[in-house]
């Protein structure tokens, strides 16, 4: 889990998007490009609205694993 602390969508969705790129370039370059792998994030935003830290810990799962079955 990361905390990250952007705000927005926006924000998160790039920041998503840069840790897919990196990881996808540093596993091809450590296996030489025989390897393929692929990086599925789930991610939720929490504003300071009395969410638990065992709810946002259950959002951030859903959100993981709904970006596994899209692939």
């Amino acid at each position: 889990m990361v905390v990250f602390p952007g705000d927005t969508v926006k924000e998160l969705l790039a920041t998503a998007q840069h840790l897919r790129s990196t990881f996808s370039t540093e596993m091809h370059l450590i296996a030489g490009g025989g390897l393929t792998t692929r990086l599925n994030i789930g991610a939720a935003l929490c504003h300071g609205n009395g969410m638990t830290r065992t709810e946002l810990l259950e959002m951030t799962d859903n959100a993981l694993y709904d970006a596994k079955q899209a692939g």
